[in-house]
């Protein structure tokens, strides 16, 4: 559904922050919802940083975070979020949110939802890849730290600015020569993808209570039953039980995996298989998995499944029906980056997306290149 972003993203950052306070959330969002084709309008012209435009079509107000000055040590610098939708780029009560930028540092901004000011922290945070905010605690950050070796994680408190050295993981199993990657946390638990030099090479998975960090083990994908294969990348839900866990495609190949994503329950370590309906990018809610694919009846892009980690073999459509007209996949690229950010417990709140289409252009439908809210429930 065509939505005005701001406006949802305001009332998903207020639903956040009312389950923090043990309110309710919301019943209902304001949003446009239908599938008017749209021609794209001219480019509007942006202003510098803090500067706000409305989008032509949709009327939402798009502000500008940074320009070529926003760092006065570097000019013209590039910033970028996260590359996975089920990192944490922002903490759960809206206060701001990190950028990796051009050359290699990573920067934090501070945010107010209310008024939609920004302004970047300084100095750059300690981390060489990206981080991860604590989902129950706002202000902490937890990733690879810049001294020594690249498995080294620390932890940054934005309250008051300084770090520390949370776990070596060579202490743990890493090998000489292995980096960390896909560090994710969720429901107080943080895990992180290490034991390889390079990603899909990976085998080893810290899983760490942040509460309770005594607790920390490391699990094996080459030996644990069930498994047997190394790990492109790895999330864990929003409850912390479910992990889950995509094989590297050499793996997959060789036929050392036979499913394209598996679920281990760090409850019981009992393993289950996704073996359809696994397609396009994942996002992750409490117990709860999106990905961009079709459950049932006809074949369409732009749809969504969602599943229970629990029985993650029965997915359900979230789109009530296809698009049309049906566009041939072959000369047609519909391709989406899914968020559940704001997912609530108990509460199936919507999940935002941005889409985008390459290939052959002319064959334009609504929804194409668009930022969309998705209703979860079906």
């Amino acid at each position: 559904m065509s939505t005005d972003v701001r406006a949802l993203l305001l009332n998903m950052q207020s639903e956040v922050a009312q389950a923090i306070a043990g309110l309710p959330p919301p019943a209902r969002y304001a949003a446009r919802t239908d599938r008017v084709l749209e021609v794209l309008p001219a480019l509007p012209t942006m202003g510098l940083a803090g500067s706000v435009i409305n989008d032509p079509i949709f009327g939402s107000p798009i502000q500008r975070m940074t320009d070529g000055n926003t760092r006065s040590d570097r000019i013209n610098v590039s910033y970028r979020t996260p590359d996975s939708a089920c990192s944490h780029g922002w903490p759960a009560d809206g206060s701001g949110f990190w950028v990796s930028c051009t050359d290699g540092s990573t920067r934090l901004f501070q945010f107010n939802p209310t008024t939609g000011a920004a302004a970047m922290v300084s100095p750059q945070l300690p981390f060489i890849s990206q981080p991860e905010f604590d989902d129950l605690a706002p202000q902490l950050i937890y990733g690879v730290g810049t001294p020594v070796n690249h498995v080294t994680m620390v932890v940054y408190n934005t309250a008051t600015g300084t770090y520390s050295t949370l776990v070596d993981l060579s202490t743990l199993g890493a090998p000489v020569g292995s980096y960390t990657s896909a560090a994710s946390i969720g429901g107080g638990t943080l895990t992180v993808l290490f034991g390889g030099a390079g990603q899909d090479q990976h085998y080893l998975i810290l899983v760490r209570p942040l509460a309770n960090p005594t607790t920390q083990y490391v699990l094996n994908t080459l030996t644990l039953p069930g498994l047997g294969f190394h790990c492109h990348s790895q999330w864990i839900d929003k409850t912390g039980r479910c992990l889950v866990l995509f094989p590297s495609g050499a793996d997959l190949a060789a036929g050392l995996a036979t499913s394209q994503i598996y679920v281990v329950d760090l409850t019981t370590n009992a393993v289950a298989r996704i073996t359809a309906d696994w397609g396009g990018h994942t996002a992750n809610g409490f117990g709860m998995m999106v990905n961009q694919d079709v459950a049932s009846g006809p074949w369409d892009a732009a749809q969504w499944s969602c599943r229970s980690l629990a029985s993650p073999g029965s997915p359900t459509n979230l789109i009530a029906s296809v698009m049309t007209p049906s566009r041939n996949p072959n000369i047609v690229m519909f391709g989406e980056h899914s968020s559940w950010g704001a997912a609530v417990q108990g509460s199936m709140v919507p999940m935002i997306t941005g889409t985008y289409l390459f290939g052959d252009r002319s064959q334009w439908r609504a929804w194409d290149d668009e930022l969309l809210g998705i209703a979860s429930d079906g």
